[in-house]
């Protein structure tokens, strides 16, 4: 029998999340288009921001670092796993209307989440890089 509640509980939960991502996405209401980037930390706009230099420290540092918690890495409980290009990669499409601005860049933003055992608040210059990226289109470079 426990595991049926446990299957049960689980099932709520990711309906849950599953949910308030569809109807989010779903929401008349579109995030505003991303503003152009404060390149104080891209070298005044001439850096071409690099997924693997400048994208995946930002990425272990605030998201997937397994001693912070069990938040975006491997084998999440949350079940979104951004060790990897292939598997961010959805959340960045769309650069001012992406997931990844909404949550990280926008103004309401709500990530990194306070109850992680990392650092709870994203540094500006990571911020500029994570959407200086999002302009030059996401790339996996």
């Amino acid at each position: 029998m426990p595991s049926i509640k446990k299957f049960i509980a689980v099932s709520a939960i990711f309906l849950s999340i599953a949910s308030s991502l569809y109807f989010t996405s779903c929401s008349k209401d579109k995030a505003a288009p991303i503003p152009p980037a404060d390149t104080s930390c891209t070298q005044n706009g001439t850096d071409s921001i690099s997924f693997m230099n400048d994208i995946v420290p930002i990425m272990i540092t605030y998201c997937t670092d397994q001693s912070f918690g069990d938040c975006h890495g491997t084998n999440s409980s949350l079940g979104y796993d951004f060790t990897t290009y292939d598997l961010l990669q959805p959340y960045s499409d769309g650069g001012a209307y992406s997931i990844m601005y909404d949550f990280v860049i926008s103004p309401n933003a709500t990530m990194p989440k306070s109850i992680s055992n990392g650092p709870v608040v994203m540094e500006s210059c990571d911020k500029e890089k994570l959407n200086y990226w999002l302009l030059q289109g996401g790339k996996n470079n």
